[in-house]
């Protein structure tokens, strides 16, 4: 494949701690907690949640240092459902989503990207009327034009997430997409038509679009199982549907699936796609270090995007290679969106 002649991309990425700079959860709970300000405090739900996690973790066999195959720790990540289902239930009976209207999540993603301004290192405060500000919500940098190189080339972009808000999601992209135009880049031009087309595959907060606002609840996406987005499994069953029968055809040819995220969650879509870039950052984060030792005691080579080359591609598993990037800047100068 030449210069001459880049790959037609499908990119599928995660949102929060690739997209995102981090977790978004808090952010997104504060828009349920401006209407609902007595419900249980957040800090009580999050504490409910770890210590779920970790009793889980301490009680789960075999432990992390023994297992040693991809099977193992996909089990392991399977494992998990039941906490991940008790925390959303839990969200649900302290009604922090009761009367959450689209326009209060819209609201809430315009505030989070507040202060937001675009440098090519990535996000910083801005001096504004109000004093320095630091966006709640920081979008990786190269984003935006990674988005419109791919959608040029021919190919699409989606979003495949266990975040609590597709709404949300979208909302923050469109109003950081507004600082990347104020700012004149030439590479994103058509940033607003991309966008307009991004497929975005995660939960969302019930009764957005209703006048009375939510009701309380979150969506099932899988509502035969009455199961939401919760786990690795799931997003890879997602991920599946997204890439079907088009997994090797896209708009222009032949179709190379790119899927870029940051943690254990991710660690099934990585290994799914023909490409999986992890995302670290330095110093390298929490949830970063966890897929970091995975890899590492699962013996899956991990080298920096820079180093990409055709002979890398394998339609197996069986000694695939992941590839790492600080940014999105460096997957769009790496010869993987160059040919």
């Amino acid at each position: 494949m030449s210069a001459a002649n880049p790959p037609c991309i499908h990119l599928l990425l995660d949102w929060d701690g690739t997209l995102s700079h981090s977790d978004t959860l808090s952010t997104i709970a504060a828009i349920g907690y401006a209407r609902n300000p007595h419900v249980q405090p957040w800090s009580s739900i999050s504490a409910a949640y770890m210590s779920d996690f970790s009793a889980h973790v301490k009680a789960y066999k075999p432990r992390a240092e023994d297992r040693r195959t991809v099977r193992e720790e996909l089990e392991f990540l399977e494992s998990l459902r039941g906490v991940e289902r008790a925390s959303v239930e839990r969200v649900e009976r302290a009604g922090i989503w009761r009367g959450v209207r689209g326009s209060d999540v819209d609201s809430g993603a315009r505030e989070a990207i507040r202060g937001l301004e675009w440098k090519e290192g990535g996000c910083r405060e801005e001096d504004g009327e109000r004093g320095a500000v630091e966006p709640e919500v920081c979008l990786r940098s190269g984003w935006a034009a990674l988005m419109a190189r791919v959608w040029e080339g021919g190919g699409e972009v989606g979003v495949v997430s266990v975040n609590w808000s597709r709404m949300f999601i979208r909302r923050c992209m469109v109003h950081a997409a507004g600082v990347v135009r104020e700012e004149g880049k030439q590479a994103v031009e058509r940033l607003e038509e991309v966008l307009s087309t991004i497929t975005i595959r995660t939960n969302e907060i019930e009764g957005l679009e209703d006048e009375e606002g939510g009701i309380g609840t979150m969506s099932r996406y899988f509502k035969d199982e009455g199961e939401g987005i919760w786990t690795a499994a799931d997003k890879e069953r997602v991920l599946n549907e997204l890439l079907g029968d088009r997994s090797h055809v896209g708009r222009q040819g032949e179709t190379l699936s790119v899927y870029v995220g940051d943690s254990a969650t991710d660690l099934c879509c990585l290994m799914r796609t023909h490409v999986g870039v992890v995302i670290r950052d330095q110093p390298i984060k929490s949830g970063q270090k966890d897929l970091k030792r995975i890899c590492e005691r699962l013996s899956i080579n991990v080298r920096p995007i820079a180093e990409y080359g055709d002979h890398c591609l394998s339609d197996s598993n069986a000694g695939k290679s992941l590839w790492w990037a600080g940014d999105f800047n460096q997957i769009l100068d790496s010869r993987l969106t160059k040919g």
